[in-house]
């Protein structure tokens, strides 16, 4: 069983559906990575007092930590621009993203959801990518769209959040058992562990917003009429 997760950050994968790769890495499946962006323009921690190339090698370093973390049998990374995918064409996007997916041939691709969780373009952006790789190279593949609760959004405060709508998710996965696994890959990112602690400020901490991971299973398309509780 192979899994291919497609984000544009470092950090997306950890602070996103960790818990879920750590499960299916415990169950045997081989977990692949692919991450746009070296995360340059991160402005978080010690991002603020360091230069473009200095942030992206930090970042980078930080990201190989959390893939080991996860147990990532492949990561890899691009060198598109941090904040700028807006500017890139979509066909380089997606032949980047294609070509992973031909070398891997995943039983399952998973990204953002279309409206990016944060509303962060680069993420938007991504999600269009992969969802049009997947149409374009793949009827085996099934592809899901990673994103929050509008129960998880609305505990957020500090910012405006985008969530699945509820009538959309069709998967939700119970990771309790590896929470701490999505702790060790969070704190992996040290530069941007500010997130983390204003997620331990949140009713219930970190580990309570973080238990259930959500999903929307967008190809094939399928009528559940419960939700799921396994993507593969």
């Amino acid at each position: 069983m192979k899994m291919l997760f497609v984000f544009a950050h470092p950090d997306d994968e950890s602070y996103g559906p960790s818990g879920t790769m750590s499960l299916y890495a415990h169950e045997g499946a081989e977990i692949h990575l692919v991450t746009l962006t070296r995360g340059e323009s991160g402005k978080l921690g010690i991002c603020k007092t360091l230069s473009k190339p200095e942030v992206a090698e930090l970042r980078t370093k930080e990201l190989r930590c959390a893939a080991r973390m996860l147990q990532v049998k492949e990561l890899i990374i691009g060198d598109f621009p941090d904040g700028g995918l807006q500017d890139i064409p979509d066909s380089k996007g997606i032949e980047f993203v294609s070509l992973a997916m031909s070398n891997i041939n995943p039983d399952a691709a998973i990204t953002f959801h279309k409206e990016g969780i944060t509303g962060h373009a680069d993420h938007k952006i991504v999600s269009r990518w992969v969802t049009s790789a997947v149409k374009v190279n793949s009827s085996q593949t099934k592809l899901f769209h990673f994103g929050l609760t509008e129960k998880q959004a609305q505990k957020i405060t500090d910012r405006k959040m985008h969530p699945i709508p509820e009538s959309e998710i069709t998967h939700q996965i119970d990771v309790s058992a590896y929470i701490e696994q999505k702790k060790k890959a969070v704190k992996c990112h040290d530069s941007q562990l500010e997130i983390f602690e204003r997620m331990q400020r949140l009713d219930g901490g970190f580990e309570q917003f973080h238990q259930i991971e959500s999903f929307a299973q967008i190809l094939p398309e399928q009528n559940f009429s419960n939700r799921q509780n396994k993507l593969i």
